[in-house]
């Protein structure tokens, strides 16, 4: 490009994401010239504002998508704004990023020791037990693995599904060793433009009854019953589910005064719907979800039970999440006998 193109002054997510869209719109009318679009944004970002705005205006939609959320990481400083207790650091800023991340660049892992780095990503993943850590000095990575990752595309639902796996659902009742964080009141930010899963985490269910999956052996998994730390939680349904039940039920918890729409980062799952082959994925950023079909399940058979091993799992990231509300609300999506 020889060209440059001038926005107003402000916060790119509040007075002027019209801007925004517009400038890409323009930019988008040289498509021939490069193949991705990066948006850049400040240490003090919220990533939510701006990735609604790849699924909000629908003359963009049309040409650009949004791959992927990118969070850097100072592996040498971020324990200092963790565990900042004036509030001054940034770590409601902090946490929010590394918890609407797909990929996390953990970087200067030069600076610090192999122990340090144990406790920081044990703490990166207590916030997002999703998003892979990749260590890197000087920010260098190879393209690839923070290009055309295709996070919300359903295409990726049986990847999504073993990722998610890697979250495990505990019947353990809840013990005052759940997962730590700081954080206070505040909401002003951006996002990058271009994710996918891993790591070990949290959740519950109630029981055998609403098909709640116990931890692979061996399998570490976080539990947090509710805590003002932003944090994941899993839940799980071996039981299948109704798709306008659980649409209601998001629907409420996110717009209507519900447990969700401030706290509730990022959700993912797949989704095992009554007498569907297929997986049904979801995709959310704050308050926008999106639940599409996907790939079949393997062959077995799709009716009331998930009897070739196929079952919901939904993995919340946020604060304040509720586990044994999430889990009820999940189990209340379960389709009934003549749905």
């Amino acid at each position: 490009f020889e060209e440059s193109y001038e926005m107003n002054n402000g916060c790119i997510c509040c007075s002027v994401r019209d801007d925004l869209v517009n400038t890409l719109e323009r930019i988008m009318q040289n498509r021939s010239k490069f193949d991705y679009i990066l948006v850049e944004t400040t240490g003090m970002a919220n990533p939510g504002p701006i990735a609604s705005i790849f699924w909000l205006d629908d003359e963009l939609g049309s040409d650009i998508f949004l791959d992927a959320i990118i969070s850097i990481v100072d592996a040498k400083h971020i324990l200092l704004h963790l565990d900042d207790p004036s509030g001054q650091g940034g770590a409601f800023e902090v946490q929010q990023q590394i918890a609407f991340a797909d990929r996390i660049l953990l970087n200067k892992v030069d600076l610090v020791t192999e122990a340090e780095l144990a406790i920081v990503e044990a703490r990166i993943r207590e916030i997002n037990a999703l998003a892979p850590i990749i260590r890197t000095e000087r920010s260098e990575v190879d393209l690839c693995e923070i290009l055309d990752i295709r996070a919300f595309d359903e295409s990726k639902a049986a990847e999504l599904e073993q990722s998610l796996q890697a979250v495990h659902v505990s019947n353990d009742p809840p013990d005052d060793k759940a997962q730590s964080g700081h954080g206070h009141e505040q909401d002003h930010g951006h996002g990058h433009a271009h994710g996918a899963a891993d790591g070990p985490a949290s959740g519950h269910s109630d029981g055998p009854a609403s098909g709640g999956e116990e931890p692979a052996s061996g399998a570490p998994a976080v539990l947090a019953k509710h805590s003002a730390a932003i944090g994941t939680v899993a839940v799980s349904e071996s039981r299948a589910l109704s798709l306008e039940k659980f649409n209601l039920w998001l629907g409420e918890m996110l717009w209507e005064g519900g447990a969700g729409g401030e706290d509730i980062f990022r959700m993912k799952g797949v989704l095992l719907i009554k007498d569907d082959p297929r997986r049904f994925v979801l995709q959310a950023v704050h308050t926008l979800f999106e639940v599409t079909p996907a790939q079949e399940w393997p062959a077995s058979g799709v009716a009331g039970a998930s009897s070739n091993g196929a079952r919901s799992k939904v993995v919340f990231i946020g604060r304040n999440l509720d586990r044994a509300a999430l889990q009820k609300g999940l189990s209340s999506c379960v389709a009934d006998a003549g749905q």
